[in-house]
């Protein structure tokens, strides 16, 4: 009987050998090669074979780069779009008045003692959603005091007027609505010059001109804007159109309804000027006092006392 040990593994060649042995192998094919070029076809054949799988190896991050690519396309798009909205903004702002100062042009010329400028910054601002009152029209802007927001700024879109900041919070404001019960605006009829303010009706963008003679020429159609008195809002800014005209036989004043110049949703921008100070409200009254009508009119109460 056979009692010896089966071998599970054999020993082969000595690993010394076995490397001098693919080192030569490897120089023979080098020196073949660079001297009769027999080894080509292989070349290509290998190359042949391996495209694919190469192709499909550096798939996965060809995926990648085009992906983080559309992205950061997209992303540049979208702060180009929000900054040249910004700037059609800032533009839209300053010459909006053009019409009305056109129409004060010739008025200004025989002023030439008056000075009446009113220099305020512009911040912009974005729409954040309407307030959640049935009772008021009020709106959330983005921006507060921390970003040196004032109470009574005036607040506007491209279109004209909507409103005024009436609550100030850390990092947004209440803008009061021209459509509100509580707010009134000085305003003018762009066509007659006609003066008065207006009252909001509390719904749908409306408001009302009040006390309005019926005497006094006011059509459908014409274009209401700030008249400047009391100096808190511009004058000359759009603030609606008058959208009907109606006479009441026991009243001596016209019912007139107006259509704001707006529609908000969220999302909208807005500039928030900032409102007249004290010092600014005497550097327009001191030109007042020392013009020459003015001067004419002093000495005239003081002869007839």
């Amino acid at each position: 009987m056979n009692t010896r040990t089966p071998q599970l593994f054999t020993r082969g060649a000595a690993l010394w050998l076995r490397q001098t042995l693919y080192i030569l192998l490897a120089l023979f094919a080098i020196v073949i090669d660079n001297h009769f070029h027999q080894l080509n076809v292989l070349r290509n054949l290998v190359y042949i074979t391996l495209v694919p799988l190469q192709a499909l190896a550096n798939l996965p991050t060809q995926l990648i780069q085009q992906t983080n690519h559309l992205f950061s396309h997209q992303l540049e798009l979208i702060s180009e779009n929000q900054k040249l909205k910004l700037e059609l903004l800032q533009d839209q702002v300053l010459v909006q008045d053009k019409a009305f100062l056109v129409k004060k042009n010739l008025e200004l010329e025989g002023l030439m003692g008056i000075k009446d400028h009113y220099s305020t910054s512009i911040k912009l601002s974005q729409t954040l959603y309407a307030a959640h009152n049935p009772f008021h029209q009020k709106l959330i802007i983005d921006g507060g005091a921390t970003q040196d927001f004032k109470l009574g700024s005036p607040v506007l879109t491209s279109e004209g007027l909507i409103g005024q900041v009436t609550v100030l919070f850390p990092k947004s404001s209440e803008v009061t609505l021209l459509s509100d019960k509580n707010l009134s605006v000085p305003v003018e009829n762009l066509r007659t010059g006609y003066r008065s303010f207006t009252q909001g009706e509390g719904l749908n963008d409306l408001f009302d001109v009040m006390y309005v003679p019926v005497t006094s020429d006011f059509k459908v159609g014409d274009e209401m804007v700030s008249s400047g008195l009391g100096g808190v809002y511009p004058a000359g800014l759009p603030v609606g159109r008058i959208i009907s005209v109606t006479r009441d036989s026991n009243s001596a004043f016209f019912t007139i309804r107006c259509q704001t110049n707006h529609v908000l949703r969220s999302g909208h921008y807005v500039a928030v000027l900032n409102p007249i100070n004290d010092h600014e409200l005497i550097n327009k009254i001191e030109p007042l006092e020392r013009s020459p009508a003015s001067q004419d009119k002093k000495k005239n109460t003081s002869k007839k006392k």
